[in-house]
């Protein structure tokens, strides 16, 4: 199984918004810098905020709703999921919604940026996660 990163973004919204609920056919993390709202995934609701982690796996049906009159941003990146058979491995089984610490948040903030611009320099090329984590730690 390999990921390559599909989409990599800052989005900030400034009205109230909803989404859709749809299901994730992606691999998907978001997070969130500033405002706040509520992320349903797979029937079950959850409040979410600034230092929050979204982790949304394939198959999960997704709806979020931001509130209104406060502004949101946050940073989103989308990997397709290649020569994937059967279940997800364990070490991607994490929780939906992750609340990191600001120290973590700035170090995420970090690998995010630099994967989209990775990916920006070469579309279409795989893009790992572990190898930008690397480069940034040695």
């Amino acid at each position: 199984m390999r990921l390559e990163l599909s989409h990599a973004s800052v989005v900030q919204l400034t009205d109230a918004w909803s989404s859709t609920p749809d299901l994730v056919q992606d691999l998907r993390l978001i997070l969130v810098q500033e405002g706040f709202g509520v992320w349903s995934i797979d029937s079950r609701s959850q409040l979410f905020g600034p230092n929050d982690l979204i982790f949304l796996k394939p198959g999960q049906l997704r709806h979020a709703r931001m509130v209104p009159e406060q502004p949101v941003r946050y940073l989103a990146v989308r990997f397709s999921v290649c020569g994937l058979e059967g279940p997800l491995p364990p070490w991607l089984m994490l929780p939906s919604i992750l609340r990191l610490t600001p120290e973590v948040r700035a170090h995420v903030e970090g690998l995010v940026e630099e994967m989209r611009d990775e990916g920006a320099r070469q579309p279409g090329a795989v893009c790992l996660p572990k190898s930008c984590y690397l480069r940034r730690r040695y």
